[in-house]
C-alpha cells in the first residue's frame, strides 16, 4: 500500500522540479485514481442521494460523488424506475405522471413521464474514491492496483514538458 506522499515521491523523483509541479502531480495522482475507478469498474462505498422532484421538471442533478448507479427508487412505493436506453428516450412523446423511466446523460439523470406531482427518489449509487490531500492518505483503489497512478502523473509531466515520446510510453505503461 502505497501513501499520497511515496507516490508523489515516485513521480517527482523522475527530474521533476517540486516548486513546479508538486501541486499538479497531486491532482493528476487524484485524476489517476479516479479514472481507475471509472474504467475498471472499481468498487468504492455504495451511498445514496434523496431527491424530491418538482412538477414539470425532469431533469435531476447527479451528485459530483457519482461513480456508477445502482439504481433509481421511488421511496414512497419502493418502486424501482427501469433505466431506458437513448434511442427509446428520443422517441417518447412529451407526458406527465409518475416517473417509470429514466435515463443518465451527462451529469443530470432524466425522468420519463415529466412528474406530475412531488415524488421522493433515491438513487444508489458507487460514489468516486475520496481526493488524496494529506501525505498520510492511502488511495481507496485496491493496493494491486497503487502502482498505476504515478504513471498517470508522469505522462502528464512530461506532456507538459512538450517531451511526446516519454509522455506516450508512460501513458502506454
Amino acid at each position: 500500500m502505497s501513501t499520497f506522499l511515496e507516490l508523489q515521491t515516485e513521480v517527482l523523483e523522475s527530474q521533476f522540479n517540486s516548486s513546479k509541479y508538486l501541486t499538479s502531480v497531486k491532482r493528476w495522482l487524484n485524476d489517476a485514481q479516479n479514472r481507475i475507478c471509472l474504467q475498471a469498474s472499481v468498487r468504492t462505498e455504495q451511498v445514496t442521494q434523496a431527491y424530491s422532484t418538482t412538477v414539470g421538471k425532469n431533469t435531476l442533478a447527479l451528485p459530483s460523488t457519482y461513480a456508477r448507479k445502482i439504481d433509481l427508487r421511488n421511496t414512497t412505493d419502493q418502486d424501482l424506475l427501469v433505466p431506458i436506453e437513448m434511442s427509446m428516450y428520443d422517441d417518447l412523446a412529451a407526458s406527465s405522471g409518475k416517473p417509470l423511466w429514466y435515463i443518465i446523460i451527462g451529469s443530470n439523470i432524466e425522468l420519463y413521464p415529466n412528474p406530475d406531482a412531488a415524488y421522493a427518489l433515491t438513487l444508489r449509487y458507487w460514489r468516486l474514491p475520496t481526493a488524496l490531500s494529506a501525505d498520510a492518505d492511502v488511495p481507496e483503489i485496491p493496493g494491486d492496483w497503487h502502482f498505476i497512478l504515478p504513471y498517470w502523473a508522469l505522462y502528464r509531466c512530461f506532456a507538459k514538458e512538450n517531451d511526446i515520446e516519454q509522455a506516450q510510453w508512460w501513458k502506454n505503461e
